[in-house]
């Protein structure tokens, strides 16, 4: 599973210029998620369920070609992201609630 570019928390899915409902494959910035309504939401993790489900590790491949680091499950590390970068490191990452933001617990 990729969750690319979180610190910005951008996923693929498509351009911030058309409504939730009627993205793609491109990009989308998660947080306009503070301001979707319900339907939105719902029809954004519809779609990102689907795009996961049939997740083929292409995007992961380009994201590290393209020297952008990627964020991935591992089972070893339930309830915790790693973050992968294209010359192999990786650290494991936290997801911090006060703050709002991803914190990098150790290298791993």
């Amino acid at each position: 599973m990729i969750l690319a570019d979180i610190p910005s928390l951008v996923f693929t899915l498509t351009t911030t210029d058309v409504p939730i409902s009627r993205r793609g494959a491109l990009m989308i910035d998660v947080r306009e998620l503070n301001d979707a309504s319900p339907t939105e939401e719902e029809q954004f993790f519809a779609a990102f369920e689907m795009m996961i489900a049939n997740d083929d590790g292409a995007e992961a491949d380009r994201h590290l070609r393209e020297g952008r680091p990627i964020y991935i499950a591992d089972p070893l590390y339930p309830g915790r992201a790693v973050r992968e970068y294209p010359d192999g490191r990786r650290e494991l990452m936290r997801f911090d609630m006060a703050r709002d933001e991803l914190v990098v617990e150790r290298s791993i």
